[in-house]
């Protein structure tokens, strides 16, 4: 059977690749299955990956090397860079996730199909100390009241579900304005989304920095292992 976890993402820092997601993604799971992440509608199998966990901030990383995306058959993809570098775009006070929503995706192994999408949900109000108690520590949270959304054409619309969601990148949008008035845009990483809290109106994400300390922990780990 052929079932939808969770989402991830990929991130690179340091010179080194890794695979994020959500730890409570993995949590409870028979680890007799066999399990994997699609990447450009490739299946890169994720069984006897070194998966570094910190159940504190519900984190989950795993560094990956040339061998593994060779196996995978994967030549490209992008990654989210999370080297610490100056920028001069500025904030525009929305933020989105990125996910795969269960009621938006399906799988039926039997009939050989697949209905694979992403899906993302913006918020415009960010939450320094969110009141949603939550399994995991200093969360940053976003106003969410699903009777409010509307879609790009600014009419009302039903969001997908939230659950498959979790494991997801939480990302911050920047603008800059050059001499012609002319916007560019990026996105900049504020965390990982791990939930909605329904009754506060409230989705919760890890922040950034406890990620990249994970990241800075193997990517020293493999520098000294290499000398």
């Amino acid at each position: 059977m052929i079932e939808l976890m969770g989402s991830s993402f990929f991130a690179v820092r340091g010179g080194m690749y890794f695979l994020v997601t959500a730890a409570h993604v993995f949590q409870g799971r028979d680890l007799r299955r066999a399990y994997g992440v699609n990447i450009n509608r490739k299946w890169g199998m994720l069984n006897g990956m070194p998966f570094i966990t910190c159940l504190v901030n519900d984190l989950a990383i795993a560094p990956l090397n040339e061998a593994w995306f060779r196996r995978a058959g994967v030549d490209r993809l992008k990654a989210v860079p999370l080297d610490d570098l100056e920028t001069e775009y500025s904030s525009i006070g929305r933020w989105v996730t990125v996910g795969y929503p269960k009621s938006k995706n399906g799988l039926n192994p039997r009939l050989n199909q697949t209905d694979i999408h992403t899906h993302g949900t913006s918020f415009t109000d960010r939450l320094e100390k969110p009141t949603a108690k939550t399994h995991f520590a200093n969360p940053v949270g976003f106003r969410f009241d699903k009777n409010k959304v509307i879609d790009t054409k600014m009419k009302s619309a039903n969001p997908p579900s939230f659950s498959g969601t979790s494991g997801g990148p939480v990302y911050e949008i920047l603008e800059l304005v050059d001499f012609d008035g002319f916007s560019r845009w990026k996105c900049r990483l504020e965390g990982v989304f791990i939930g909605w809290h329904k009754r506060e109106k409230e989705a919760l994400a890890a922040r950034v920095q406890p990620l990249k300390a994970m990241m800075d922990e193997v990517v020293d780990y493999m520098g000294k292992k290499s000398v």
